[in-house]
């Protein structure tokens, strides 16, 4: 058996009182038994083959989960980041509107995208990024 690895960081989105939780891990299925009861859920029926990533939240609750392979290409945490700024953002009633809230969703995106490109720089010691194209 492989050793499990599961690397987590929190970050909040101020300021609306919502937590991202982010974790890098090397099998995600596992990661995400061992935070069920965090999550208020088991959520590995979610969880397919070649799956690199996956974001949980609950309506009702402030934390939203991210999942990560450990070293997931940049098109793959971007898009998982904008999941979970999409939920915050609408839990908390601000609906994507131009010219009026997308600076906010803008704002939001980068913010948590800087933060976790940095925590992956941690967890993958300053490796680069893949850049392919996993969605295919």
């Amino acid at each position: 058996m492989k050793k499990f690895i599961l690397k987590c960081r929190s970050f909040d989105i101020s300021p609306y009182n919502h937590d991202v939780h982010v974790i890098f891990t090397n099998d995600l299925r596992r990661a995400a038994k061992r935070l069920a009861n965090e999550l208020g859920e088991d959520v590995t029926e979610r969880i397919v083959e070649n799956m690199h990533a996956f974001t949980v939240y609950t309506d009702g609750h402030s934390d939203v989960h991210i999942f990560f392979e450990l070293k997931p290409d940049i098109g793959t945490i971007v898009h998982e980041i904008y999941h979970a700024v999409d939920f915050v953002l609408r839990d908390v009633r601000i609906k994507p509107e131009s010219n009026v809230t997308d600076e906010v969703w803008a704002y939001h995106l980068g913010d948590l995208t800087r933060k976790v490109v940095k925590f992956y720089h941690q967890v993958n010691s300053n490796k680069k990024f893949n850049t392919s194209n996993r969605a295919k």
